[in-house]
């Protein structure tokens, strides 16, 4: 990502060159340039949790859940620790507090879609731990919607039915239809009317909200007449909190697409830094500019997650103040964020990921790039750029940033499973065997010897899988599928339409309106091309042949020019590029 790309500026002098690059390219991705420059320290209390100078109790959301999950409150009390290390770094399991129970995953909200991309008109499935939902919009209440998406009639999945005019979801089959409040069948066409309506005719609700531009649901069933879980302990970007905005100028970029790796697999990737310049070469990144990445751990990792500090050299102290370190935040179970002052400490910018559980070996992924203070200059030139360029190529760029790390997570998963003998997001082993608590246990430390991990760039890792190790795996819903399959092919791995587009109404009527273009274009072209100059000829009698012919055959090349942009970019909504660019040039190459 952009944000992450600016932790390997290894030195002020590399920094800045990296800022020229940037620079360089900003008519082609100006919103990047406004994430590069060295990096200073965040100093606020994140949740309440820990200052950047020290420690504190742990408060907001984090300590609501905490007391709602174990009945008391959870505090963070022991001072900041150096991450140090030797073959393995980081400190000992004793050492840095790794000694929670296992956490609720069915008690926390869950983003599923956001709603600049999502379409009111229609209901959408969702599998959110491994249970299947139908989401829809109620016009009627004015609030989004969530219920199992199982018919109790025959089963059939409401998803494919509609919203009636009540606000009710209709299953497709026979008409009954449920209420998204309360799960009851407020119609059944079969039914005679005088008869009572069935007691089992009702379908699992679940609790949804509303919040910084994004649909929530709280994965656990929520019964008739409980408390709705409070919407508190929603992971919110420090930037898009009211009194934030009060203050600030912010700018938001949102983006989404499902991967073919789990939501554990996702957190650990995008946490670390140190893969950005390699991995991201030519997209995010430029492998010249990777260096030495020291991080040092804010306090004991908790059941609430992790906060590290990362410095760009391990020879820098705290003190200097040109390289203060940036900072990252885990929090449980599926969020992070990083936050970079940039511009000299006169803007800041954050990445915020989170990462939704939907099966065993697939998550969705959801990212938001946050501005604050951006001078308007910069706003102004971004403007231009989007009166030019489609919004939809955004999202094409983003989906490449993806594919670039897909194309080996999503075999690294497994290959970590069966070397370790499980999968610590599914408690099973790679092809779907359920382990007991005894056989998970003896794994659970396994990725310590399956990884080799000598470097303190590695130190964010690390302290994420001692958090999942404690953490246990997912709560998976009854039935669910534990086996990872075999992997998929290449050509799989760079699929668009059904792990984005589908489900992106900003790229759907997008990709729309380009077919219609490049249709009405293979007919417009040679009709220009054969008839152009006759007609102008008819019309503007003055021109003479030759000058008729050059202007109707300027129109028709220019047109067969458009057409073939056309269906490149048509090819974008279904399809990556391989290889990537990390890849391509020739061998030895920068």
């Amino acid at each position: 990502s952009p944000l992450q790309s600016l932790a390997i500026a290894g030195r002020p002098a590399m920094a800045q060159r990296q800022l020229a690059l940037a620079l360089a390219s900003a008519l082609l991705v100006v919103a990047d340039a406004f994430f590069v420059s060295p990096p200073s320290l965040h100093s606020r209390a994140v949740s309440g949790r820990v200052h950047a100078g020290g420690s504190a109790p742990l408060g907001g959301r984090s300590a609501v859940l905490s007391k709602m999950l174990t009945g008391r409150p959870l505090s963070l009390q022991a001072p900041r620790m150096t991450v140090v290390g030797d073959a393995s770094p980081g400190v000992s399991e004793e050492a840095s507090g790794v000694t929670f129970s296992p956490i609720a995953w069915r008690k926390h909200w869950y983003p599923v879609a956001m709603e600049e991309f999502t379409t009111k008109d229609t209901p959408f499935a969702f599998t959110l731990l491994g249970t299947k939902l139908v989401i829809w919009f109620d016009l009627v209440a004015q609030e989004w919607r969530a219920v199992n998406d199982k018919c109790p009639h025959r089963l059939a999945p409401l998803s494919e039915g509609r919203v009636n005019a009540a606000g009710d979801i209709e299953c497709p089959y026979h008409g009954w239809a449920f209420s998204g409040a309360d799960g009851t069948c407020t119609t059944m066409p079969q039914k005679p009317k005088d008869d009572a309506m069935p007691a089992k005719a009702c379908v699992s609700t679940y609790a949804t909200a509303r919040q910084d531009g994004m649909i929530w649901v709280w994965a656990d069933e929520v019964l008739p007449g409980s408390p709705l879980p409070s919407t508190e302990l929603i992971h919110t970007i420090e930037a898009m909190t009211d009194g934030h905005r009060a203050k600030h100028s912010i700018s938001v970029e949102n983006f989404f697409a499902d991967l073919p790796y789990d939501a554990t697999m996702a957190v650990e990737n995008v946490i670390d830094v140190s893969h950005v310049a390699f991995t991201h070469h030519k997209t995010q990144g430029l492998r010249q500019f990777a260096a030495p990445v020291a991080y040092k751990l804010e306090a004991p990792i908790t059941m609430g997650g992790f906060v590290t500090l990362q410095n760009s050299s391990s020879t820098w102290t705290d003190s200097d103040i040109r390289v203060r370190p940036l900072q990252t935040i885990f929090d449980a179970p599926h969020y992070q964020h990083t936050r970079l002052p940039i511009m000299g400490g006169k803007a800041a910018a954050y990445l915020g990921t989170y990462a939704t559980p939907t099966t065993p070996g697939r998550s969705r992924l959801f990212l938001r790039l946050v501005t604050e203070d951006i001078p308007k200059v910069f706003q102004t030139i971004k403007t231009i750029q989007e009166l030019f360029k489609p919004k939809f190529l955004q999202h094409h760029m983003r989906l490449s940033v993806l594919e670039d790390d897909n194309i080996f997570l999503h075999v690294q998963e497994r290959e970590l499973a069966i070397k370790t003998g499980a999968n610590m997001a599914t408690g099973a082993t790679a092809w779907g065997k359920k382990l007991s608590d005894g056989e998970m246990d003896a794994a659970a430390n396994k990725w310590a010897q399956s990884y080799l991990l000598p470097t303190l760039s590695d130190s964010p890792v690390i302290s994420y899988r001692r958090w999942l190790a404690k953490a246990g795996p997912i709560d998976w819903a009854p039935g669910t599928n534990l086996n990872l399959g075999e992997p998929q092919s290449r050509e799989e791995l760079m699929e668009r339409y059904l792990t984005h587009v589908e489900h992106c109404s900003l790229c759907k009527e997008s990709l729309a309106r380009v077919k219609t273009s490049r249709n009405v274009l293979a007919v417009a072209v040679p009709v220009v091309a054969l008839t152009g100059r006759a007609i102008l000829q008819v019309v503007f009698p003055e021109l003479g042949w030759w000058k008729a012919a050059g202007v109707a055959w300027s129109l028709a090349g220019a047109g067969g020019a458009a057409w073939a942009v056309l269906g490149k970019w048509q090819k974008g909504f279904y399809k990556g590029t391989y290889p990537p660019p990390r890849n391509q040039g020739p061998a030895g190459g920068p």
